[in-house]
């Protein structure tokens, strides 16, 4: 039996705690992510625009035998696995520091590299830094940390992502072996080395989160995630290609990939589609930036090996990622000299504007703070369990308000009960 002050007090409870809960979730950084977001738009050059005898140089200078050797030795480096909360993922983001603060050597002037790090973990991100005249941010991205979603074995993430590793540390190789006078640059160019991708690329987050923050301006972002495995393409009768992501991206950027594919590489492009968040381009987008994504093949074809102690260098076709690396280089030698203009919004179509779905929010709010998280969890139980039992009291047949049982109650006798009635 329920009283109703009892019940009264109960309901508050379960709204107090149903505010608080809605008040963790307002503090997110990505509660906005619920409404729809306005993706900055940019005019990107035409084929007509190209640059095509400076950045066919440039790419002449992809080395297929470079790209396989350095490929053998990050997976030699890091057999083991670069979990990103574990000392081998601080030393792998460490390893990269070290290997490109050697490359900034080159040019001290407009060569430089950090390490970005996070308070809640320890690996770090990396970020490679070629400045223009401007501060407009050209970013490629790509991945360091690897994980097994079975913990008791190694995560060599081969393919997931030293693959993409691989072309990014080409990409600045074939640059400054070009001799591309960086000087002639408009923009600024970076290639950022993510932490914790496999988290719900929550280092990422925390990058573009604090360019948002501090008012930069990111032009282009595009990320390389799976970038050599070829083997389900063919068995299963297609053409070598790329996996143009069109669902979590944003469209014109899309289209710019689109051409930069058809100019400078050998192979087409294939539309394909993650159906949820699925690598570091997310990220720009939560803040609004443009960010596209391009891997080694359709979502169906791609490696079935990730995650797995199997993401090993055997099942990687070194031709393929050539393909990647004249994208990527073709990709920043064209962005590197293009003068950005921002699309007003009389200029701009539904194609700018990005929804997440309610889904992706409470992946990405799952991992946004373990602590509230937690705390989150904890409330909507503690909700839970506090109206089923109500609900239970107020169903269960009993009057809302209890009754003394030392209270005397008056008997009363009806007046058609035959016993009173006088005998004749």
């Amino acid at each position: 039996m329920i009283k109703k002050k009892e019940f009264y007090t109960q309901f508050g409870i379960i709204c107090g705690i149903l505010l608080v809960f809605a008040a963790l979730l307002r503090s997110s950084n990505v509660y906005h992510v619920l409404n729809e977001i306005h993706i900055e738009t940019y005019n990107y050059p035409e084929n007509a625009d190209f640059h095509v005898v400076t950045t066919d140089s440039v790419i002449s200078s992809i080395s297929k035998e470079r790209i396989g050797k350095r490929l053998e030795g990050l997976s030699r480096i890091f057999h083991d696995g670069r979990f990103y909360n574990s000392e081998k993922g601080y030393k792998s983001s460490l390893y990269l520091y070290e290997k490109l603060q050697k490359v900034a050597l080159a040019d001290y002037e407009r060569l430089s590299v950090e390490l970005f790090n996070h308070s809640s973990w320890k690996q770090p991100s990396v970020i490679f830094r070629i400045q223009g005249k401007s501060d407009n941010l050209v970013i490629v991205g790509c991945h360091v940390d690897s994980i097994n979603l079975n913990p008791l074995k190694e995560a060599p993430g081969v393919d997931d992502n030293l693959s993409g590793v691989d072309i990014l540390l080409e990409t600045i190789d074939v640059l400054i072996e070009s001799n591309v006078n960086f000087s002639d640059w408009q923009n600024t160019v970076e290639f950022h080395f993510y932490a914790a991708e496999e988290m719900s690329s929550l280092g990422s987050r925390d990058v573009f989160g604090a360019y948002k923050k501090h008012g930069k301006r990111v032009v282009a972002m595009l990320q390389q995630d799976m970038t050599g495995f070829t083997k389900k393409t063919f068995e299963n009768g297609m053409p070598e290609h790329f996996g143009l992501v069109v669902d979590y991206s944003s469209k014109q950027l899309v289209q710019f990939v689109r051409r930069i594919i058809s100019e400078y590489t050998d192979i087409k492009s294939i539309d394909t589609k993650c159906n949820k968040v699925c690598s570091d381009q997310i990220s720009p987008l939560i803040f609004g930036y443009p960010g596209a994504y391009v891997l080694e093949s359709v979502i169906e074809n791609s490696n079935p090996y990730i995650h797995t102690d199997q993401d090993l260098i055997d099942h990687i076709d070194v031709n393929h990622m050539v393909q990647h690396a004249k994208l990527v280089t073709a990709f920043v030698s064209e962005l590197s000299v293009w003068i950005p203009k921002y699309l007003n919004e009389s200029m701009q179509s539904d194609q700018d504007l990005f929804q997440f779905s309610l889904y992706d929010f409470f992946i990405l709010f799952a991992t946004s703070s373990t602590r509230r998280t937690i705390w989150c969890i904890i409330l909507v139980a503690v909700a839970i369990s506090m109206s089923v039992t109500l609900i239970g009291d107020i169903f269960s047949g009993e009057n809302s308000e209890t009754v003394d049982p030392h209270e005397v109650i008056p008997l009363r006798v009806s007046q058609n009960d035959n016993s009173n009635r006088k005998i004749k």
